[in-house]
């Protein structure tokens, strides 16, 4: 039945109306003070957090699980974790470091078959323990065997590698135009372009990537 009032109601002290509010300790305090027998869709309870007050809504139902945290409709991201427009939380979707990005000259470390090489000015950045590289480098060749010349470089950022294929990537350039490639070179902390074909001299772009493993 409804209850009709003449007036509005006057609040003399600093309480909620609703009882079900709370503020509540936690979500699982809002749902064990509100049994499910007074719940309704719509109906919001206050969690307390360190001084702070988040609401929580029945929004769908009526059941523990449909307890979710109000929103304004959007989704976003938060230490690597969706949260829905809904409330819902979904699965880590990454774990992020702090993000690092330059320039810099690669020092030649090592040469196959090649007279010289002079390298350019690289651009790197790293996301979590991934490194993204982009560079060219001029080379020449000293007339030594064309299916075995390589070019080792100095990386951007330190890493102890063990496999070739601790390093990735590709290069364009030449005049070859094919069977170039990037892998981990030398020594632990340096990349190769290899299977260098030209027979004089040549420029080779590249781009490669990397994870970062403890020194």
């Amino acid at each position: 039945m409804n209850f009709e009032l003449p007036t509005s109601i006057s609040v003399v002290n600093p309480i909620h109306l609703d009882k079900r509010y709370g503020p509540h300790a936690s979500v699982a305090a809002a749902k064990s003070a509100v049994p499910a027998a007074i719940r309704i869709k719509g109906l919001t309870v206050g969690v307390l957090t360190s001084g702070v007050v988040s609401e929580y809504w029945w929004k769908s139902g009526t059941t523990d699980g449909d307890l979710v945290a109000k929103t304004d409709g959007s989704t976003v991201a938060t230490d690597g974790v969706t949260i829905g427009g809904d409330g819902s939380v979904g699965s880590p979707l990454y774990a992020i470091t702090s993000g690092i990005s330059g320039v810099y000259t690669p020092t030649v470390i090592g040469l196959v078959n090649l007279t010289s090489a002079t390298p350019s000015i690289a651009m790197y950045f790293q996301v979590g323990d991934i490194v993204a590289v982009h560079g060219s480098v001029d080379y020449v060749v000293d007339g030594g065997p064309s299916t075995n010349r390589e070019v080792h470089l100095e990386l951007p950022i330190a890493s102890t590698f063990t496999l070739a294929t601790d390093v990735s990537g590709v290069v364009t350039g030449g005049t070859s135009g094919t069977g170039n490639v990037v892998y981990a070179g030398f020594t632990s902390s340096a990349y190769a372009i290899t299977n260098i074909k030209e027979a004089t001299s040549g420029t080779y772009f590249y781009s490669y990537f990397y994870k970062v493993y403890p020194m």
